[in-house]
């Protein structure tokens, strides 16, 4: 079952790679959706770094406030 994982967190990623354009506003929240598909592909694959910065970025674009928070929270456990 991990490999499956792997693989279905990959395809998410590719998928909200997408929504890092900065075109792409969150006015019509097609961010949303980004940042949707890329939380899924870091819960899939939490030790993934790619996913977990890959989330955060599109989370920042359209929650500043909590973006933070979570990177925060990610740097007081890993202890840096």
């Amino acid at each position: 079952m991990p490999k499956v994982r792997e693989w279905k967190s990959n395809q998410l990623l590719q998928l909200s790679k997408v929504y890092q354009d900065e075109s792409i506003s969150n006015e019509s929240n097609l961010l949303e959706d980004g940042v949707r598909k890329a939380r899924i592909a870091h819960l899939l694959s939490p030790y993934n770094l790619a996913t977990r910065e890959n989330f955060i970025q599109l989370l920042f674009r359209s929650n500043p406030t909590e973006a933070l928070q979570k990177w925060s929270r990610i740097i007081s456990l890993e202890g840096g």
